[in-house]
């Protein structure tokens, strides 16, 4: 399945890329040898702007679940995330944002940018409706925020 995958990388959209990285994530890093995930990574990665949120956020995760970092897929997702449509909190779901948080603080990423971006969707949301983000996500993003070392008074 992951060879047949990688071979249809190259003609996959987002969405077909995404779930094959989640669903590889699903299955284990021991059912998904180095290569095929390079493949799909890097075809991604060539496609990220034109990806959803939720596509993005998925993407990175599949990877941090794994624990292989791909310098050029997140440094793809986190240029795709900052081109969005400003304000962030209008891109951004919750959801989206716990999870690129968590991604890229897994994987030791630390981007400036892209986690002040995260932070003013995170505190627009939070201004909006206090209840908009559940436990499991407040807890990813202040894990996210502590591990790599990041302060945001903001926050």
């Amino acid at each position: 399945l992951a060879k047949a995958a990688a071979n249809l990388a190259p003609r996959m959209n987002t969405q077909e890329l995404s779930m094959v990285a989640w669903s590889a994530a699903a299955f284990g890093s021991g059912r998904w040898p180095a290569d095929c995930a390079e493949t799909v990574a890097r075809a991604f990665g060539d496609r990220a702007t034109d990806a959803t949120p939720r596509q993005l956020a998925k993407a990175s995760m599949a990877y941090a679940k794994l624990g292989t970092l791909h310098p050029k897929l997140m440094d793809a997702v986190a240029d795709a995330v900052l081109a969005l449509e400003q304000p962030f909190a209008a891109s951004l779901n919750p959801q989206d944002v716990a999870n690129l948080a968590w991604s890229f603080s897994k994987l030791g990423c630390k981007k400036k940018r892209l986690f002040d971006a995260l932070s003013a969707a995170f505190v627009a949301h939070l201004r909006d409706d206090d209840d908009s983000f559940s436990s499991q996500q407040l807890t990813m993003i202040v894990c996210a925020f502590g591990l790599l070392g990041l302060k945001d008074e903001s926050m």
